[in-house]
């Protein structure tokens, strides 16, 4: 049974209670109609044009293709100067366009149609960077010490 001498403190303990429960209804009550009532709502930013995000995506591709070729190629022309660090620099900046990209066009906000086969595209060119980086260390590993070997006994033969 209840001891009758600590009713006074169960009533205050229940009023304390209910107060902190009400306060806190009333709080998320006021924040729900703020954010719908009050906040203007904002519309989402239009999509970049299907052509616009086809040269984008089209552009990423051939910089990837292009970059990763002159690299190496470059041992070949006598430049094998620290291969993986212009890779890294250029995969940053390449990195940040593809992001870019991806928010100008709506890529991964469930777009259909063309929008949706540009997304695949512009994804997979994330997995073919990754693939590239790969070729690139074997190619620096296995490749360029023969490359730039052969360039310098060429060279040593046209000075002759």
């Amino acid at each position: 049974m209840k001891s009758p001498e600590f009713q006074a403190y169960r009533t205050a303990l229940l009023v304390t209670f209910v107060v902190a429960v009400g306060i806190g209804a009333v709080l998320l009550g006021a924040s729900i109609v703020v954010d719908l009532v009050v906040s203007p709502h904002r519309a989402p930013a239009p999509l970049q044009s299907i052509d616009d995000c086809r040269r984008d995506v089209t552009s990423l591709l051939v910089r990837l293709a292009e970059t990763h070729a002159a690299i190496e190629l470059a041992p070949v022309k006598g430049d094998a100067k620290d291969l993986p660090a212009r890779w890294d620099e250029f995969a940053a900046a390449w990195q940040r366009d593809w992001e870019a990209a991806r928010d100008r066009c709506g890529f991964g906000q469930s777009p259909s149609g063309a929008y949706e086969r540009l997304a695949h595209v512009h994804e997979n060119l994330f997995t073919l960077r990754l693939k590239y980086a790969a070729l690139l260390a074997r190619f620096s590993h296995d490749v360029q010490p023969d490359v730039t070997e052969m360039r310098r006994a060429l060279d040593r033969i046209n000075a002759e």
